[in-house]
């Protein structure tokens, strides 16, 4: 086992790398840039191993993540071309992981907002654990807008119209209804189930791709 700031990593018997997020230094699992290098980082290496079938993210915490550091979202950077060089380097990261073509999964266990929302959206399965906290883009509530590629990932999923109403009125859903708008894959009772579900999807599905990764793949309403 790895334990860094930010996560714990380990590989099961079955060559599932699962990480871990408890990012100590902060109230909560938070979508900051130094988490997100290291993440990357981390699942290019792991990832590229032959023995590695795929990964899981998950979180320590009672939240799965909360979002981004509002006062960071809030002020203006100190160095604005350090900013954007950080923000499009976190975009060419996340499509690299895609490359990969093996399955990862994200296993969502409390609020999974904002920024942390986005962060499931780059992997191939979203599982929830059954409760009542929240998932979804709230930015908009903030007079913010989602920069971490989920709205370009949801418009191919769902298509422009539904997307723009998400995004646009910071809807968030508790997990029965996230299911039911196809924001989440799958519920579970139990953290045990949601482990064990995690580690089934891997181990049925080899090699897997994002929908909007396939050339077939249509964008509902045509657009």
């Amino acid at each position: 086992m790895t334990t860094n700031q930010y996560f714990t990593l380990e590989t099961d018997e079955n060559g599932i790398v699962i990480i871990t997020m408890d990012m100590k230094d902060y109230p909560f699992n938070m979508f900051v840039s130094d988490f997100l290098k290291l993440y990357f980082e981390t699942l290019q290496v792991e990832l590229a191993k032959p023995e590695v079938k795929g990964s899981i993210l998950r979180s320590a915490r009672l939240e799965f993540m909360a979002g981004a550091d509002i006062n960071l979202l809030l002020n203006k950077p100190g160095d604005a071309e350090v900013f954007l060089k950080d923000l499009l380097s976190f975009h060419e990261q996340s499509l690299k992981l895609e490359e990969f073509k093996k399955p990862m999964v994200v296993l969502i266990n409390g609020n999974c907002l904002g920024g942390g929302y986005e962060l499931s959206l780059m992997n191939n399965r979203r599982i929830a654990l059954a409760g009542s906290y929240q998932i979804g883009l709230p930015e908009a509530k903030l007079g913010l807008f989602p920069g971490g590629g989920g709205t370009i990932k949801l418009s191919r999923l769902f298509g422009l119209e539904k997307t723009a109403k998400i995004v646009l009125q910071g809807q968030t859903f508790r997990p029965a209804d996230a299911l039911k708008e196809g924001l989440i894959d799958e519920i579970v009772e139990t953290p045990e189930e949601l482990l064990a579900k995690g580690k089934a999807f891997i181990l049925a599905n080899p090699q897997v791709e994002q929908p909007w990764s396939n050339p077939k793949h249509k964008i509902p309403g045509g657009v």
